[in-house]
């Protein structure tokens, strides 16, 4: 049967993400999307993912069942992965393949498969997943929510804004490793005057605690390309030549508590070329910086605000 693009889009991030996690669904700078820059304005999709068979190199047409497949070779997965809308779990079955890029020309699959490319060791590869199961009641979920996905607006931070000093703060005011799955929790006060500083000594501010982590395994490259969101070209910004992205750029995933609310922030880290880090606010990190410098400057919050257009 041909997929919806939603469906497609839920299939193609629970291939891609980690073995489990949560998925965002939500209509981001006027596009519909499933994504892993995840704000608490999209719908929220937990989904967990569990490998039956893990193949080495096979014929994919034999794997696929699929005549125009014989004598393309790549390697196969057996995947079960389980979906929760609105409360339901949908759970369908699908096989992953993937096969060197050009391998597999135009035509050659039918509209039920869903593909996409992907880099692997600096080699661009194809994904080709084939549902098996299940995959009707999904599709019946994701026609119902097409016609209310919430409307989200996703913006690049400027340099000098509160935000801007928030997260860079964050990411490069504590400690980073750069490698996939790094992990890192800390905490920073924002506080009177837009100060972000690792002491609320002698001022009024509002404990910003936060998690920061580069996306690690399969969602790597995937997390890296949603970036384009909110428009950004990584080939130009990364400027790494022969079509390949370097291991050079680093998508980094913020989450933030305080007492005025949780928020979610993203950033594109370059590095040893950290000026041209690509630095995402939410509306969540607008509403709680909003809710935070209105309650620690009562008399400059308002303006200060304003300057940073976070009214």
């Amino acid at each position: 049967m041909p997929l919806g693009e939603l469906t497609r889009g839920l299939i193609r991030a629970s291939v891609m993400g980690e073995d489990e996690g949560v998925l965002g669904a939500c209509v981001v700078n006027n596009t519909p999307v499933v994504t892993h820059l995840v704000d608490d304005g999209c719908l929220l999709i937990p989904y967990t993912r569990i490998t039956l068979r893990a193949g080495d190199n096979v014929d994919l047409g034999r794997v696929l069942k699929d005549r125009r497949l014989r004598e393309v070779e790549g390697v196969a997965y057996d995947y079960i992965i389980t979906l929760r809308i609105g409360g339901v779990g949908y759970t369908i079955k699908v096989i992953n393949a993937a096969a060197p890029w050009g391998a597999v020309t135009a035509g050659m699959l039918s509209e039920d498969y869903v593909t996409f490319s992907w880099y692997y060791m600096r080699h661009r590869l194809l994904r080709i997943v084939k549902p098996l199961k299940g995959v009707e009641k999904l599709e019946e979920a994701a026609n119902r929510l097409m016609g209310r996905l919430p409307f989200v607006e996703y913006t690049r931070v400027v340099d000098g804004s509160l935000e801007g000093t928030l997260l860079r703060g964050i990411i490069f005011g504590a400690e980073m490793d750069y490698y996939p799955g790094f992990s890192y929790s800390g905490s920073m006060y924002l506080c009177s005057g837009g100060v972000v500083t690792p002491s609320a000594e002698g001022e009024d501010c509002a404990l910003i605690q936060f998690e920061k982590n580069i996306a690690g395994g399969n969602a790597f490259f995937d997390f890296i390309n949603e970036f384009s969101l909110i428009g950004v070209d990584i080939n130009t910004l990364a400027a790494g030549g022969l079509g390949i992205l370097p291991a050079a750029v680093f998508p980094v995933a913020v989450k933030l508590k305080s007492a005025y609310g949780d928020a979610a922030a993203y950033a594109l880290v370059m590095y040893r070329r950290v000026n041209d880090t690509v630095l995402v606010s939410t509306p969540s990190l607008r509403r709680l910086i909003r809710e935070a410098m209105n309650a620690v400057e009562v008399v400059q919050g308002d303006e200060l605000l304003s300057e940073s257009g976070l009214t």
